[in-house]
């Protein structure tokens, strides 16, 4: 399962303050499949930095 979707900037607007703190993300996997890699993709994707930042990891229970 595939998850392409985005959080609203107005959740968590900057408008140029100091000390801003971006949003904190979390994800809950419900029953993994046991001896399954998940792989987990967390990008930061807009007009200025398309796909410049991302976070890639794989999960798997014994």
């Amino acid at each position: 399962l595939f998850f392409s979707g985005v959080f609203s900037s107005a959740y968590y607007p900057y408008l140029g303050q100091a000390g801003y703190l971006g949003p904190l993300v979390a994800v809950e996997f419900k029953a993994p499949k046991k001896s399954v890699a998940i792989l987990v993709k967390c990008a930061i994707s807009n007009v200025q930095n398309a796909n410049k930042d991302e976070l890639n990891f794989e999960i798997m229970v014994d």
